[in-house]
């Protein structure tokens, strides 16, 4: 078995409203609340990439293996797991007695589906590798083949239980791919009971659920909340409230108002959890489209924004100031080394000193002209969370400052990162939570843009050392010039590393988060 060092995290939920079957001092959950400002856009792991859908899946499906707290395989769907002598075939047994959520059987079938399907059209298919088959040997046992050695596949994908990689109905898929993904059927602790668009998800407990949870849990009745209601609330003060009222359990890390910090943390019955977590923010400069093609201009905007500004007055220093556009806490980060190698401090002075030397002058006007044609760009923002919007509103006034008129558009959550990933932009903050180095194939690899390569990045000597880089034990040399090369492109501005920040209710005990996937361990959870 495998051993992953332990990173950051990606995903989080929650605890509880009502309580029953409990002694006098605590009482098993019977629904937990957990508040979001944004909804999941559709339940099928192929076709979503957004964490409110993550946040979702993670509990209707299951992965085959399960990542431990110390970074070991653990059983899932699988129940042994072996590679041949070269890395290229990997054999699963799969559990027996397991039934999909409509009481039909799980089979070697539905796996081979879910991961020939995933390889071909899912936002995630770079991290399906050099996958070329999977072969049914019977109705309980599987070979994945691989082109090439592929170590982050058993190392973390097989386990992430993110519910991207997790394992679908090849049924139900098959027969209607838009009905299940309004209404997904998964093998999980959790099954779909209600949705009701921009508003709510319900998910009520699988009392059949056959997969053993992680070591760590302590429940022989695992998972202790009956139910679990994931409420969508888009405007900041309504969001805290509830969760003040009493209302509701857990806010979401990803949502939480840094701003309203103080008011959660002082007020009677609720706290603060804090941690160094694995989402990144970044600001896309798109390599792709006038004027932000030109290296000079991107280079420019990269030392026009004030990182420090940011990290500190709109998200009031829960966070990281970072080099590259994923987290510290992923394994191979090499965020000091760029640092001492690419300048990217702010430096507004510098940005004009570029930006003249392009041909871009200040002649009087309130925005710089080249050949009687005015700069300026596009700016794609979401709407919401508050600090994002208000992020980019700052960077608009940044960039004005040093004579780059930014036209601001912000959008639904899902239709800005659709329009990002289309490249209908010149800029665009994006963020990302992921615990393993493969997400820098999803930045700059060639093969994802129109996905994840949103800078629109085509260096096919970048490309070969990503390629190299799953093929090898020891890939840090090669994920350090990876991140220098591309950073040198200045196709983004990193800005930070959140914090990992969640409101709970103090009502909540045994709350944990596992320290490698930051998923939440609820299966513990009970009410004072």
């Amino acid at each position: 078995m495998s051993r992953l060092a332990a990173g950051g995290g990606a995903v989080m939920l929650g605890s509880s409203l009502a309580g029953c079957l409990g002694s006098d001092d605590e009482e098993m959950p019977n629904e937990l609340t957990v508040l979001r400002a944004g909804d999941s856009d559709m339940l099928d792991p192929h076709r979503t990439t957004l964490a409110y859908s993550s946040m979702v899946m993670t509990w209707l499906y299951d992965s085959l293996l399960k990542i431990d707290f110390d970074g070991n395989m653990q059983p899932g769907l699988a129940t042994d797991w072996e590679y041949n002598d070269d890395g290229t075939e990997w054999t699963v047994e799969l559990r027996d007695g397991v039934t999909w959520h409509d009481g039909s059987e799980f089979t070697a079938e539905d796996v081979e589906f879910t991961y020939t399907r995933g390889a071909d059209i899912s936002g995630w298919s770079w991290a399906f590798g050099p996958l070329e088959d999977v072969e049914i040997i019977d109705d309980h046992q599987v070979t994945f083949v691989f082109d090439d050695p592929y170590f982050p596949w058993e190392n973390y994908y097989a386990g992430a239980n993110d519910g991207f990689f997790d394992v679908i109905p090849k049924g139900p898929v098959e027969a209607d791919e838009d009905g299940f993904s309004a209404n997904p059927i998964g093998t999980g602790p959790y099954e779909f009971d209600e949705w009701v668009r921009d508003d709510h998800i319900t998910l009520v407990r699988n009392d059949d659920w056959a997969v053993p949870p992680l070591p760590e849990v302590e429940s022989e009745d695992a998972p202790l909340p009956e139910k679990i209601t994931f409420r969508t609330i888009a405007e900041e003060t309504p969001l805290v409230q509830e969760l003040i009222q009493g209302n509701a359990d857990v806010l979401y890390s990803r949502d939480f108002p840094h701003r309203e910090r103080d008011t959660i943390e002082n007020a009677d019955g609720t706290r603060i959890e804090r941690q160094v977590g694995e989402t990144a923010g970044y600001v896309v400069f798109n390599m792709d489209r006038e004027p932000t093609d030109e290296i000079e201009v991107r280079q420019a905007l990269a030392h026009a924004i004030d990182k420090d500004r940011i990290i500190n007055d709109i998200f009031y220093g829960l966070g990281q100031e970072n080099w590259v556009p994923f987290s510290e806490n992923v394994e191979y980060w090499a965020g000091d080394t760029v640092r001492e190698e690419v300048p990217l401090e702010f430096d507004p002075d510098r940005s004009r000193e570029l930006l003249e030397n392009a041909g871009w002058e200040d002649t009087g006007g309130e925005f710089r002209e080249r050949d009687g044609e005015e700069l300026r760009l596009d700016l794609l923002s979401v709407n919401t969370p508050a600090p994002v919007l208000q992020l980019s509103e700052e960077m608009v006034s940044m960039f004005a400052d040093v004579g780059v008129n930014a036209d601001l558009n912000a959008l639904e959550y899902g239709t800005a990162y659709s329009q990002g990933s289309e490249g209908v932009h010149n800029v665009f903050y994006a963020t990302i939570g992921w615990a393993e180095a493969g997400i820098a194939n999803f930045f700059w690899h060639s093969d994802n843009i129109g996905g994840g390569n949103r800078i629109f990045l085509d260096d096919p000597e970048i490309d070969t050392l990503l390629e190299e880089a799953t093929t090898v034990e020891d890939p840090t040399e090669i994920y350090e010039e990876v991140q220098i090369r591309a950073m040198e492109t200045y196709g983004c501005q990193p800005i930070m590393t959140y914090d990992e920040v969640r409101g709970v209710n103090e009502r909540v005990q045994n709350y944990r988060q596992h320290p490698i996937t930051m998923t939440p361990m609820y299966h513990d959870m009970t009410l004072e």
